[in-house]
């Protein structure tokens, strides 16, 4: 029996924590495994005013760091500054965005020089002080010594304090001790040491020996050398002037990401097939091939939602096209895949093909679209097609240009789209990529005009932008799927990722566990490695032992490259194709609880922190903080309804159902029915229960407390507007919400609306805490039989309503 409490986050633990009594925290539900024999770690995973850091008596709290200070060349290595050019100090600091969270600059000067912010959802949270928290002060604050070119900020934390995150890195999970260098690069067969990979996310996670965390930003696009091998001790390095960004400390490291997110931004909304198994290869060399695999995958039982097509599904390696002998009626395949459950996803590489008459080549030219050499030529660099030119993303009109290719590449039926090699890629180079020296002509909200050495690792975030929006443009109603090789902190909200060309290995195995938590933890939960390993010829018990962990990853995807034997479930044996079969069947299982957890917390983008029915005020809750039992589960494929039935004992007979189900013909909206039910009450009590009272309390976390307020229209028609100010409110009898009643985000545009059968409420409630609200759904009070218990069915869906 599976049991776990209804949540919107799941756990995802390591031994190094548990010294500290904390969880670190995925917004994705994974079962727990022992890995390769030689490895006998268990890992458990689940699916204002300018202020100036001056000594008082009121800032005791303070700690401060010493610090060494060194530049950096153009290769990421050390050089010492001229002493003249040296500045040093503690950091100023102002309170940004929310309670708990500060901007530190090293000066007001470079403060105003720094660059605006690509990492945040809205740049300007990071340039606006939080007004009413003048008084609020930092508990640590980092020190800083500065010259011309570089900027070193060091961070001193307690003793015994551990690190996590810098996203998308190799190794082991805790990375104490540890250095790498934020830039993005091509790295095919990667290992354990590796210190530049395919995404940058200059942020730390830490741990503090109290259990608390707090989370350090380094808001620069440029090359940052992390450094955290000196004992609890934060250091990056990068060329002047950027700004540090702390959460915390809070808690736990849950709140220190979900203070994060409301930076940031959460994971776009996946549609629901992506969460299902994904089928690749560099290449399915035809159409031909491609239904050979499906109609396998049928034939098999095996579950499986989606086949990709690879680069040679083009016609020479040129974007926007298709091969005219292997692939001649792509519309024809994809609506052969479609008829058999399938959905279809390809390859959009950014190196577009140096060649007249070729019509994207010649579309960019006309408005003067390519990344450009210090010449003010477009530059021409060598990928897949020969002699390339490469679009500039940090323009406008380019992004645009780019959405309108991919706008009308969706209508040959395209369900979703990969983008590979974007970090970018260059070959016959030894950097792998373009020169620093290139020129991008940037929109000035980005940064304006600057050289490569500043856009190069936003590159693919800006891509996977484009793509996004062209293909959110084709269909608003349709949920765009985007995969990104390149990124940077915040690329979440435009596109899953996977961990590059991995190696079949078990080494790659257990650490590609690590590498999903860590950049988790960095704020992208939808990613997974290539199942099996890229490079090289899987074995059979390595391949059956990394579909059983694989299939717990958020990202679930088969891959492997030309050269190796053929790495579908099947080609290994029976015994490891019956491995996969039972690993991805139990992924499938709990297909509907992962989508749940996406839609509730992060399509809404309002975090729900508890969700409980109570039994009665003299009883103890049997709500999130009890185990429930699934007893029924109707669980069937994308585009029809799922659901999932719980129950949980709450003593003297009674027991708390709950059935949540996402709508066949509103998929959008999220049905949850609770009621009492006396199951065995004793004939003695006449076949009733005690007194009961079914309570529905969610508790939401308010993005912009000031700006939030509840709307709804009372069964007298009176219409009514309550805000935070106006204190706790009960509402009953003709005053009740008339059937739904509505959370609204007047700054996001956003609205939760909570529809519910008015005859099943006596009174609705509505508690205003700090930064959060709960909207309370209750039932009358009284005794509860087999033929009448208490029961609240209701809804919740996101509406759009007028942004401020």
């Amino acid at each position: 029996m599976v049991r776990f409490h209804l949540s919107t986050t799941a756990t995802a633990t390591a031994s190094p924590l548990h010294s500290h009594g904390v969880e670190l925290v995925a917004p994705f539900p994974l079962l727990s495994l022992t890995p390769h024999h030689r490895h006998r770690h268990h890992f458990q995973l689940p699916f204002p005013s300018l202020s100036a850091s001056t000594s008082s008596p009121r800032c005791s709290r303070r700690k401060r760091a010493s610090c060494s200070c060194k530049m950096t060349d153009s290769q990421g290595k050390a050089t010492q500054p001229a002493g003249r050019d040296v500045r040093s100090g503690d950091m100023i600091f102002q309170p940004i965005l929310e309670k708990g969270v500060f901007r530190f600059d090293c000066s007001a000067d470079d403060r105003a020089a720094a660059f605006p912010s690509v990492s945040f959802v809205n740049a300007k949270d990071r340039e606006t002080p939080i007004t009413n928290a003048a008084e609020a002060v930092p508990t640590f604050i980092p020190t800083y010594q500065s010259g011309s070119e570089s900027q070193t900020v060091q961070l001193q934390l307690p003793a015994g304090t551990s690190f996590y995150g810098s996203g998308e890195v190799s190794g082991q999970l805790e990375r104490t001790g540890k250095r790498v260098f934020t830039w993005n690069t091509d790295a095919w067969g990667y290992g354990p040491g590796t210190t530049s990979l395919y995404q940058s996310h200059p942020w730390v996670l830490a741990v503090l020996p109290n259990g608390e965390a707090i989370g350090v930003l380094a808001d620069t696009t440029k090359r940052c050398e992390i450094d955290l091998s000196t004992e609890s001790v934060i250091k990056f390095v990068a060329p002047s002037f950027y700004p540090i960004i702390s959460f915390g400390p809070f808690p736990s490291p849950a709140a220190v990401l979900s203070s994060l997110s409301h930076a940031i931004g959460t994971v776009f909304m996946p549609p629901k097939w992506s969460l299902g198994y994904h089928q690749c290869r560099w290449s399915y060399d035809s159409d031909l091939r491609v239904r050979e695999v499906a109609k396998t995958f049928r034939e098999k039982g095996i579950p499986c939602d989606v086949i990709w097509m690879d680069i040679d599904y083009m016609d020479g390696f040129r974007c926007f096209t298709f091969d005219k002998e292997c692939f001649p009626a792509p519309s024809s395949l994809v609506k052969d895949l479609h008829d058999n459950g399938f959905k279809a996803i390809w390859m959009l590489d950014p190196g577009i093909k140096h060649e007249q008459g070729y019509f994207i080549y010649d579309s960019g030219s006309k408005i003067d679209g390519w990344v450009q050499n210090t010449n003010g030529q477009p530059y021409i660099g060598e990928v897949w097609p020969g002699p390339c030119v490469f679009p500039d993303f940090t323009q406008s009109k380019v992004r645009s240009w780019w959405a309108s290719l991919v706008r009308d590449f969706i209508s040959n039926g395209v369900d979703g789209i990969w983008n590979d090699m974007n970090e970018p890629a260059v070959f016959k180079t030894v950097t792998k990529t373009m020169p620093e020296s290139n020129v991008h002509r940037g929109d000035d909200d980005l940064g304006g005009r600057q050289n490569h050495l500043h856009y190069h690792n936003v590159y693919g975030m800006l891509m996977a932008r484009s793509t996004f929006e062209g293909m959110k443009s084709s269909n608003e109603n349709k949920r765009p799927f985007v995969l990104t090789r390149a990124g940077f902190i915040g690329s979440q909200r435009y596109a899953a990722t996977w961990t590059g060309d991995n190696l079949s290995n078990w080494e790659h195995l257990q650490m590609s566990i690590s590498m999903v938590l860590q950049l988790g933890l960095s704020g992208q939960p939808l990613s997974g490695p290539d199942l099996g390993g890229f490079a090289g010829n899987a074995t059979p018990k390595l391949f059956g032992r990394w579909m059983g962990i694989g299939a717990m990853f958020p990202f679930c995807r088969g891959h492997s490259e030309k050269g190796t034997t053929d790495h579908e479930p099947w080609s290994f044996g029976e015994e490891c194709e019956e491995v996969c079969r039972l690993a991805l069947r139990r992924r499938y299982r709990l297909l509907p609880h992962i989508y749940t957890l996406f839609y509730m917390w992060l399509h809404s983008r309002i975090d729900v922190d508890g969700y409980e029915e109570y039994s009665g005020t003299e009883y103890r809750s049997a709500g999130c903080s009890e185990a429930y039992s699934v007893i029924e589960r109707d669980l069937v494929h994308a585009g029809e309804e799922e659901s999932l039935m719980l129950e949980g004992d709450i003593g003297g007979g009674v027991i708390l159902q709950r059935h949540v189900s996402i709508l066949k013909d509103r998929p959008q909206v999220l049905q949850i029915d609770s009621g009492i039910i006396a199951r065995s009450v004793g004939a003695g009590s006449g076949g009733f229960s005690r007194l009961v009272c079914l309570r529905v309390h969610p508790t939401f976390t308010l993005l912009h407390p000031t700006e939030t307020f509840i709307s709804f229209t009372s069964i007298d028609g009176t219409k009514r507007e309550i805000w935070p100010d106006a204190g706790d409110q009960t509402y009953q009898g003709n005053q009740l919400p008339n059937g739904e009643w509505m959370l609204v985000d007047k700054c996001l545009g956003v609205g939760l609306v909570n529809r519910f059968k008015v005859e099943e409420v006596y009174k609705c409630y509505i508690h205003w805490g700090t930064g959060t609200v709960n909207l309370e759904l209750w039932s009358e009070d009284r005794p509860v039989s087999k033929q009448s218990p208490l029961t609240v069915s209701h809804q919740y869906e996101v509406a759009r309503v007028a942004s401020s």
